[in-house]
């Protein structure tokens, strides 16, 4: 997917994306997002900015193959929701804040799926991580 980081460009139901992080306990990965403003929302989910995100454990975790990018192996994952309405330039800010609350931490965290190309380079662009 080729798009630009635009405001107000709606988001289609087919972008998403989740993070990999490697943080093996995803009670701190919870704790992290807290810090980072993420409230509970629901029995399992946390709501932040415009996203829904459920903690989990990676259930690939442990079944590293050879071909498999590393990010695989890592123990938790972030499955995230965008709330219905939500824009695109949001969307990609919200899925970067995250994305740098980890690395502060230490911890490597990977977006993965069809927006993850546009996280990246606003990421970059914003220097957000800094």
């Amino acid at each position: 997917m080729d798009r630009s980081v635009t405001p107000n460009q709606p988001l289609n139901a087919e972008d998403y994306c989740d993070i990999y992080v490697d943080c093996r306990y995803q009670d701190v990965a919870e704790e992290v997002l807290k810090r980072l403003g993420a409230v509970k929302s629901g029995r399992r989910s946390l709501s932040y900015a415009v996203l829904l995100i459920d903690v989990a454990h990676n259930g690939y975790e442990g079944h590293g193959c050879a071909d498999a990018p590393a990010f695989l192996d890592w123990p938790t994952v972030l499955e995230c929701e965008v709330v219905a309405g939500a824009d695109f330039a949001e969307v990609v800010s919200a899925f970067a804040s995250v994305l740098a609350a980890f690395l502060r931490g230490g911890w490597q965290a990977q977006a993965v799926g069809e927006i993850e190309e546009e996280i990246r380079r606003y990421f970059e662009e914003t220097e957000v991580s800094g």
